[in-house]
């Protein structure tokens, strides 16, 4: 179980009670924070503690809230709390950032000793987790697989070297905001849980908050491929037919010759990258095959969707 001196007296309310919020409960009772608790169903609560009055609670003075991830924030179905929250300024974050704030608070992972991989998408998240685990414990690296594999992350033990490697659902990404690990990998995207998120651009939106920089490609790929097409301009001490000097000069010709480099670099880059991409799959598949089995497929479905 992860503990830190980074929560003591940090006043958190959970927002049900179900694997992910019962282990944060243990967790962040056990460094010391002052945890409340809320779930609609009381039965839940019976071997934690009694919800909080709402008539009297005063939401202003909490750090966060933590819902858990089968639980809306958003739109017409979110939960009645959520609003009442907002309205104190009550910061709502996942756990994957009450992760993150742990591990800025820790010498190992600001050292570099520890790596943090995330892998999201509609399918094949467990698979893909699964085998990244399986080869990283074969190179004698120190893992922890966790997230919505099976183990809440707060349920993990902690590492002094090593790697965490989540599996992130859709729900858990929804009020995630300062959550950065070391790698970022999206498997795909297809139609999935629209009943919660309403249309495939909201769910999109969720799986991209993984990390910033997997919906920056429409800006930084194709800003690079026409940057470096156009260097074939700009690289050259003349510019050709925009020189002023009118017609189909010689600077021309060998601007047109760059420009043909520098396209032919762009395709040379894409089938190199297209093709040690498919040498290391069947490499994997060839290892440890590029499916688990059913039953850990199965473990991987969301919690408590």
């Amino acid at each position: 179980m992860i503990t830190s001196n980074i929560f003591k007296g940090k006043k958190i309310l959970i927002l049900g009670l179900g694997i992910t919020g019962t282990n944060l409960y243990k967790a962040l009772t056990a460094s010391k924070a002052k945890v409340y608790t809320w779930d609609d169903n009381n039965k839940i609560l019976s071997n934690i503690q009694k919800n909080i009055n709402l008539k009297n609670f005063k939401f202003n003075q909490l750090d966060y809230c933590i819902p858990s991830p089968g639980i809306s924030t958003v739109g017409l179905n979110a939960h009645p709390l959520i609003s009442l929250l907002k309205k104190n300024c009550v910061k709502i974050i996942s756990e994957l950032d009450l992760f993150q704030i742990y591990l800025n608070s820790s010498i190992n992972y600001l050292n570099g000793s520890i790596k943090v991989i995330a892998t999201t998408g509609t399918n094949g998240k467990s698979t893909v987790v699964s085998i990244i685990n399986h080869v990283l414990q074969k190179l004698n690296y120190d893992t922890s697989l966790i997230g919505n594999i099976g183990k809440s992350i707060f349920q993990s033990r902690v590492l002094k070297k090593g790697f965490y490697i989540i599996e992130a659902s859709s729900y858990q990404l929804e009020t995630t905001s300062i959550f950065r690990p070391n790698v970022s990998i999206l498997t795909n995207i297809s139609e999935d849980h629209i009943l919660r998120h309403k249309t495939l651009n909201n769910y999109v939106k969720q799986k991209f908050k993984i990390d910033d920089s997997l919906d920056v490609f429409p800006v930084h790929g194709v800003g690079g491929i026409c940057g470096t097409i156009l260097v074939g301009f700009f690289a050259s001490k003349e510019l050709g037919i925009f020189s002023g000097q009118g017609g189909w000069s010689h600077e021309a010709i060998v601007i047109s010759n760059q420009l043909q480099i520098q396209f032919t670099a762009v395709v040379a880059t894409a089938a190199y990258t297209a093709i040690a991409t498919f040498i290391i799959l069947k490499l994997v598949d060839l290892v440890t095959g590029l499916r688990v089995d059913s039953q850990t497929e199965t473990q991987g479905l969301d919690l408590e969707s």
